[in-house]
């Protein structure tokens, strides 16, 4: 594995947090060390501290934890494709929870309308994003008023990791996220398009 000499970066840590965020670092504790910081900073932190996590053979638990943990994705479209096809795949579905049975899985991600923007970007959402759904409620969600719900089908090979089943025990929250690169070939459809009066 080689030496382990990369200092923790603490720049997103307050600093009466910080050394409870050492002490959780010490123990491999990548829940605790990302709730030393608020739920925005999730990613920032494994970013900054990604060789750190790479040197300790924790990358994958750390990503999957920050992304699970970080409130908006808005602003990580693009890091978490990259760092998706950096990691090991096998390591990646362990740190995940396990997947159903089954070969193929039909999936749902929702799209908000997008008239709405923030900061200047809209927030319509990527129709080939990363984060889909086995739970069609949990797409129409995400989608909103006015939005819609897209599905596909993949392969269980296709599938980068499994995110919070819908019962028992899980790491992450319960939305059967299952995260996944497209290419620009596979087939997307249009589930269902939310009209307003739906949401109200």
């Amino acid at each position: 594995m080689g030496t382990m000499n990369t200092r923790l970066n603490v720049g997103w840590i307050v600093r009466p947090l910080q050394k409870n965020f050492r002490g959780y670092a010490k123990k491999r504790d990548v829940k605790g060390m990302l709730a030393c910081s608020g739920s925005e900073d999730s990613m920032n932190i494994f970013l900054v501290n990604g060789r750190w996590f790479a040197e300790r053979g924790m990358t994958e638990e750390a990503l999957l934890a920050a992304w699970n943990n970080q409130k908006s994705t808005l602003h990580w479209r693009e890091h978490i494709k990259m760092f998706l096809t950096m990691c090991d795949r096998s390591k990646l579905m362990a740190a995940g929870d396990p997947l159903p049975e089954g070969e193929t899985f039909t999936i749902y991600r929702g799209i908000g309308s997008s008239n709405y923007m923030l900061e200047g970007r809209r927030l319509g959402g990527e129709e080939r994003g990363v984060s889909w759904t086995l739970d069609r409620d949990v797409a129409k969600f995400f989608a909103g008023a006015e939005g819609k719900i897209l599905t596909t089908e993949v392969r269980r090979d296709e599938i980068f990791a499994y995110l919070g089943q819908p019962q028992g025990e899980t790491k992450y929250r319960r939305e059967q996220e299952i995260l996944v690169l497209l290419d620009e070939q596979h087939p997307i459809r249009i589930h269902e398009i939310i009209s307003a009066e739906e949401t109200d």
